[in-house]
């Protein structure tokens, strides 16, 4: 037993050895920038290890020391490649934490400072701008960023994949939030025209038929609305054991729609029938971010 412990132990000293040594040999050379590099990486490395433990404050305090050591080199030198990754590194993972311990604004910062060095992979950038704004609750600031991405997934992996699709309907909920329903429908119906010809059987694609109900329901359009959103609850339903965990919710969200319709339609008993299906709905309701 002891001799196990031992073993899952050693792997983290080695490592933090290797730390140690990279100070040593940054110390003895100053002038010498492979090392602050090396050790500004090393850093990253192991705050993103405190991090998969959650030892959250810890990892904050490794990528501080990355972007401490490694900073001065991309000063002196924004050619310098290696160097401008592990300083995006420290900064983007000290986003991640921050944005974790729910300190958006500080994340918000970091990310600001990492854009401009990420190019051309600013996926984490733009990725962590666009959660923070949504959690902070201010979808406008989202929208620009979220559009950057969406246009940089279809470049990379073209207009009918998943990541694509993700966007799509992200900027969708973003729309919606800012109550700009008429751009809301016309951005579904795109993405619920792709869908139906890539993944016509996903209950992602009956997701975004829910929501494009609910867009119509913003502008009154209540018959067309509720076409959709019975439609869109119907095929959530019948695939809920192939909805990931984190994303259970969007069904007790397609139900809520529903009461929100028949509430607004004057169809009280309707909405009365949902209101005792949505009593049963765990009551989480995440942010758009998680959708």
């Amino acid at each position: 037993e002891i001799m196990k412990e031992k073993k899952k132990e050693d792997p983290l000293k080695l490592f933090e050895q290797v730390i140690v040594d990279l100070e040593n040999l940054m110390r003895q050379n100053t002038t010498v920038t492979d090392f602050p590099v090396s050790l500004g990486g090393a850093y990253v490395n192991r705050g993103n290890i405190a991090q998969d433990v959650n030892d959250l404050e810890g990892a904050l305090g490794w990528y501080t020391h990355a972007i401490k050591v490694v900073e001065p080199v991309v000063s002196q030198n924004e050619r310098d490649i290696e160097a401008r990754r592990a300083l995006v590194a420290g900064l983007v993972g000290r986003a991640e934490v921050l944005e974790r311990l729910g300190r958006y604004d500080e994340a918000i910062g970091e990310l600001n400072r990492a854009k401009p060095l990420a190019h051309p992979n600013v996926d984490n950038c733009l990725r962590g701008l666009t959660d923070c704004y949504t959690k902070l609750r201010q979808p406008e600031k989202a929208e620009p960023f979220l559009r950057q991405l969406i246009a940089l997934w279809k470049e990379q992996d073209g207009d009918q994949s998943p990541r694509y699709i993700q966007g799509l309907t992200s900027l969708g909920l973003n729309l919606l939030e800012q109550q700009k329903s008429n751009d809301a429908e016309l951005l579904l119906r795109e993405c619920l025209a792709i869908c139906e010809k890539a993944q016509p059987d996903d209950w992602t694609t009956f997701h975004i038929k829910s929501l494009l109900g609910g867009s119509l329901l913003a502008q009154n359009n209540y018959a067309d609305a509720e076409s959709l959103l019975l439609a869109g609850y119907e095929g959530i339903s019948e695939r809920e054991d192939k909805i990931p965990p984190e994303a259970k919710p969007r069904l007790a969200e397609a139900i809520q729609r529903l009461v929100v319709l028949y509430d607004a339609w004057g169809k009280k008993d309707k909405a009365a029938d949902w209101r005792k299906k949505q009593e049963k709905q765990p009551s989480k309701v995440p942010t758009s971010s998680e959708k």
